[in-house]
């Protein structure tokens, strides 16, 4: 290894092991192959192929040589051609189903749950996490209508924040554990 090191060049491939650490070497590499191939691809479908393709550096390698290939002197990456392109080989996460039905994407929610079904998913499982998220959605949405509940920021930095009220107190606090304060605000 010292030799090799003195001599050469070496390229660490160890991956993170937190899933949002991971996420992030894997827009990293990707961005890196997308430049090699001269390929342009904006942030938001540099994030779909990452979505689709996984965090597979190897499997970055292809699918990348896939549109190269594929757009030829072109060389700009759309959404049509990750979708029509991109083998999907990320396994999806029961959470990515509410995250789309919360989002209101349909095509998105159905696309996952054929996934996680197909990955033998429980299908109970998945509909108590539905019904808990859409519990969790529907006081959410009557603590911004009673003004208990701001959301500040935008974007990826939001925020909630919560005012100190009488009536949220004896309301929410009756939830006990599943008091929606004590949510994390990404949620």
């Amino acid at each position: 290894y010292k030799w090799v090191s003195k001599s050469s060049e070496v390229f660490e491939c160890s991956m993170p092991d937190k899933p949002w650490l991971m996420d992030e070497y894997a827009r990293t590499h990707a961005r890196r192959l997308f430049d090699h191939h001269k390929l342009k691809i904006s942030d938001g479908q540099l994030e779909e192929f990452v979505q689709k393709s996984g965090t597979n550096v190897r499997q970055f390698a292809s699918e990348v040589e896939k549109l190269s290939v594929y757009l030829g002197e072109k060389g700009e990456v759309t959404s049509k051609e990750i979708r029509m392109l991109v083998t999907p080989s990320r396994e999806a996460a029961a959470w990515d189903l509410a995250d789309a039905l919360g989002a209101g994407n349909l095509g998105s929610a159905l696309g996952t749950l054929r996934q996680l079904l197909a990955q033998r998913e429980s299908t109970v499982g998945l509909l108590m996490g539905l019904s808990r998220r859409f519990r969790e959605m529907l006081i959410l949405r009557e603590c911004l209508d009673r003004g208990w509940l701001s959301v500040q920021g935008s974007g990826r930095y939001q925020k909630a924040v919560w005012v100190d009220h009488p009536d949220a107190e004896a309301v929410l606090g009756a939830f006990g554990n599943a008091d929606p304060r004590k949510l994390h605000s990404y949620r």
